[in-house]
């Protein structure tokens, strides 16, 4: 069967048959492919559907997967590396890759964000987990008859078999390989083990670590902005001292001088392989699951990305469905080009008292949105409460590309209290009994105070270091960005004279 349905393929590349004669060819040939096949486990059926066969070079055998640290496809029966070629009708989305964005212009989308179904997508299948929801894709050339699903570790049949949606273009390829995503979580968690709860620690499997192909999407921005505002600059600064009004004591009042400017700055934003989620469940915060550290691990190295092909999700490789389209992250992107803007005018504006920002306008000229899989390495834990219910999901993740490692765990509260409460009372022996040694005299609200904010600080940091709950991922600094053409105004306004404020 897979030997006919390259013949086809290839027929089709070639024009020697219609698109609709290939899709009907396709049709009868897998229900007759299924009609032999009726005394088959369903998973089997499963499989015949979906499964094209790719072979190695080398023995023919279909059992082989992508090796990181060898940046190559490794057969597990005569061990032969090799590369697989890229079909032509898949080279197109090599300029996806672009990075020239001062001249792009209009409005581009892939094929792989198309709102109509890709064909090609064969070679794989999509589970839709019963417990968590996610939809997941795998090879069918792995196991059928046991799936566990890489977000909730939950079981999952063949009958949880769900449309596959819509093929990437391009993929960014595993260079992080499995011993030493093992390790990093290993010495992440190995770290925070104070503070991490017991029972964490004593569940924690390494061997769990599941390599998962996460959909992004990957945009080009060339844009025109406009930003306004107002810019002090000092021009004399003074103290003068006063008596109180019972003639008791003193006090100081600081004063500045300084001119005010209207500033403005009209230039073109180049924007190069900016890339956010493109699957809902996994873009959203939520209380009750971490998966804010799946966008902390970014950013990877786009310009390393390859038209993708399902081969590479073979041996374990598991990717997650996109559900997004380039309408639904519009606004974030427009929020982020504009937050770049405000971070290449800052280096322009040479004022000393003070900067403030009145408004910003953004045109955009061209934008190209692709859709492409980028790497991690997951690790997932549900959290329950003393009653037996569930409490919250933490996620470790592994950048797939780079190594970077964040993570959340369960903390261990009384160790969380035990600390805080340990540099409370620090706080509190050295200020009531050591301080008063040395002449300092603190009058006791203001030990209790100090105290009791030391206990919240630890509190926090503890928490924090554990949970990461407040870590977000800096599109600003992590995405290539760059201003041309600019254009700048700084005229005067207003001179201000003996004012009490330290800045604009």
């Amino acid at each position: 069967m897979a030997d006919k349905q390259t013949e086809l393929k290839a027929m089709l590349d070639q024009g020697l048959i219609t698109q609709a004669d290939y899709d009907q060819q396709m049709a009868q040939l897998t229900s007759n492919h299924l009609d032999q096949a009726d005394a088959e486990p369903e998973a089997t059926k499963q499989a015949a559907k979906f499964a094209v066969k790719t072979t190695c070079p080398n023995c023919g055998s279909t059992d082989f997967a992508w090796q990181p640290s060898l940046q190559k496809f490794a057969c597990n029966y005569c061990k032969a590396q090799f590369e697989i070629e890229t079909p032509d009708y898949l080279a197109k989305a090599a300029a996806l890759k672009n990075d020239e964005v001062y001249n792009l212009s209009g409005k581009t989308v892939s094929v792989g964000l198309s709102k109509a179904v890709d064909k090609e997508n064969v070679g794989i299948v999509t589970y839709q987990c019963p417990n968590c929801g996610a939809t997941i894709s795998f090879s069918t050339q792995d196991a059928w008859s046991s799936i566990k699903c890489e977000w909730c570790r939950g079981e999952i049949s063949a009958e949880n078999v769900v449309p596959n949606g819509y093929n990437p273009d391009l993929v960014v390829r595993f260079e992080v390989a499995k011993e030493q995503a093992q390790a990093n979580v290993a010495e992440f968690i190995n770290r925070r083990r104070w503070l991490v709860s017991k029972k964490f620690l004593r569940e924690f499997k390494a061997a769990d670590i599941r390599p998962v192909y996460v959909p992004q999407m990957m945009i080009d921005v060339n844009a025109n902005e406009s930003i306004q505002g107002l810019g002090g600059v000092l021009l004399n600064m003074y103290t003068e001292t006063y008596e109180s009004d019972d003639g008791k004591s003193t006090y100081s009042v600081t004063y500045y001088d300084y001119d005010v400017y209207q500033w403005e700055r009209h230039f073109v934003l180049g924007i190069n392989d900016l890339t956010l989620g493109a699957n809902e469940a996994l873009s959203q915060q939520s209380k009750t699951s971490t998966n804010n550290v799946i966008d902390v691990v970014k950013p990877f190295d786009t310009s390393k990305a390859v038209p993708y092909q399902h081969q590479y999700l073979q041996g374990g490789y598991r990717s997650e469905r996109r559900t997004l389209d380039v309408d639904d992250v519009t606004p974030d992107v427009q929020k982020i080009a504009i937050d770049m803007g405000y971070s290449q005018v800052q280096p322009t504006l040479n004022y000393d008292h003070g900067v403030r920002y009145d408004n910003a306008t953004m045109e955009v000229n061209g934008i190209r949105y692709a859709a492409v899989l980028c790497p991690i390495w997951l690790y997932s834990y549900y959290e329950y409460d003393s009653k037996g219910n569930f409490k919250r999901q933490h996620y470790c993740v592994v950048n797939g590309q780079t190594g970077k490692t964040i993570g959340s765990m369960p903390i261990n509260v009384t160790a969380q209290i035990g600390w805080s409460i340990a540099g409370a009372v620090a706080m509190f022996v050295l200020l009531f009994f050591v301080f008063p040694f040395g002449g300092v005299d603190i009058d006791i609200k203001w030990i209790l105070g100090l105290s009791v904010a030391v206990f919240a600080a630890i509190a926090y940091f503890t928490y924090t270091a554990v949970r990461n709950t407040d870590k977000h991922n800096d599109y600003v600094r992590n995405t290539e960005n760059e201003m041309f053409d600019l254009e700048s105004s700084d005229v005067w306004v207003d001179r201000v004279i003996r004012s009490t404020n330290p800045s604009i």
